[in-house]
This record gives C-alpha cells, structure tokens and sequence, in this order.
C-alpha cells in the first residue's frame, strides 16, 4: 500500500529515526559536553571542534544520516590536492571516526557511514 501524502518524505516512524535526522549540530553539542565530562583539555576540544565542523561544512553534512565515506575521500583527496600536510588531514580523520564511534556508542547511528 502507498504511503499517505502526508508521510511522503517523513523518515520511518522507528525507534532510531529522530536520532539519525537530528540536525548533526545538536548530535555535535552532545559529543563535546561528553569529552567536556571527560576532562577533555578546552584547547583539544576547540581542535576537534574546528576539524569536524570543517569536513561537515564542506561536505555538506546536516544530519548524522548524510556522513558518507565517499565524500569524507573526496573531502580527504581534495585537501591533499590544497597542499594540506598528511598529519592535518589525519587529525581531521580521526576527530570525524571517534565522533562517529560515539554517536555509535550512544545509539545515535545504526551502522558506521565511514566503513
């Protein structure tokens, strides 16, 4: 049967759907308040910030449901082509995977995007 007009282009009514199209800012606000009760050092938390703001911006990356590990290698591969140096562009690699790892944690995504 077809879905109602009224359900076209609203995600599945499951468990998980509110979390994976929560804007991907407030799954981000959520992460550094966890690294903030972790005692992560304020100057880290503002890298890991900038780096993962930087590759969602660029990729254009709303929701946690749009991180695709296609764009995550075209982003990688165009900044290699900038002239980023390869420890730069891995800091920012590994900021967006242990975000990605603690939304998995959390539940806030079914599977990992980057794999």
């Amino acid at each position: 049967a077809n879905a109602p007009d009224s359900q076209v282009g609203k995600p599945p009514q499951t468990e998980k759907a509110p979390q994976i199209v929560m804007a991907l800012r407030d799954h981000f606000r959520d992460y550094v308040k966890h690294l903030k009760s972790h005692e992560t050092p304020a100057a880290r938390i503002a890298d890991i910030e900038r780096q993962v703001r930087r590759i969602a911006r660029q990729c254009g990356f709303l929701r946690l449901s749009e991180i695709k590990a296609d764009a995550v290698k075209k982003w990688l591969s165009d900044r290699e082509a900038d002239g980023m140096p390869a420890t730069a562009r891995n800091a920012h690699l590994n900021d967006l995977m242990n975000f990605v790892e603690w939304c998995l944690r959390e539940k806030r995504l079914p599977r990992n995007p980057l794999t």
